[in-house]
């Protein structure tokens, strides 16, 4: 089922859409969860959430010290936001909020150094045309665009926690926004001739 994000809703349409029908837009399959426990395993966080629906992905980020359980439904993940905000888990008061809606833009997490551009092309290339590719060493991140949201979804599923080159970690990948290349505010301007100031 094809789903619109509010985005895509010129602010007339908006401004007609009932309450409860825009606030379902904003419903996904996927949910945020933050001040998860140090203690509480990914088993335990499936079981908690596993009451409501099928759990199809649950990952834990330490460092960040939150979580995305991915349900097979949104009507199954609406459930468990209901039940289960404000609840405590290990000790630990749960804060829950949706995650990233489906999006032809993929942010790749975990790539080391071992994996270059090419390795990323070579991985993400058989599963649709790619706009383009963004390897942020820094953080150890990647975006990736597609020119379609149905390529992506197929390439994050087919990808999620694999290897894509030797001796590298696998692959986590989530539902991004749009990463271009040119994001600096400075430019390179070349072919100048003499007669060329910089009052220009």
């Amino acid at each position: 089922m094809k789903s619109e994000s509010v985005a895509s809703l010129s602010p007339r349409s908006q401004s007609d859409v009932p309450p409860e029908k825009r606030e379902n837009i904003l419903h996904s399959s996927h949910l945020w969860v933050g001040n998860i426990s140090e203690h509480v395993t990914e088993d335990q966080l499936r079981e908690a959430f596993s009451r409501y629906g099928d759990v199809v992905s649950v990952k834990i980020l330490r460092q960040s010290k939150c979580a995305f359980v991915n349900f097979r439904s949104i009507e199954a993940a609406t459930n468990a936001k209901n039940n289960l905000q404000g609840t405590y888990l290990g000790g630990q008061q749960l804060s829950i909020s949706w995650g990233q809606r489906r999006s032809r833009h993929l942010w790749v997490g975990n790539v080391g150094d071992e994996v270059s551009e090419i390795d990323l092309h070579k991985a993400f290339e058989p599963y649709g045309e790619i706009l383009s590719i963004r390897l942020v060493r820094e953080t150890k991140c990647c975006f990736v665009n597609f020119r379609n949201v149905e390529d992506a979804v197929v390439a994050r599923n087919a990808l999620q926690r694999t290897v894509i080159a030797a001796g590298s970690s696998k692959i986590e990948i989530n539902f991004g926004k749009r990463q271009d290349n040119l994001t600096s505010r400075h430019l390179w301007v070349g072919n100048l001739t003499d007669d060329i100031s910089e009052d220009i």
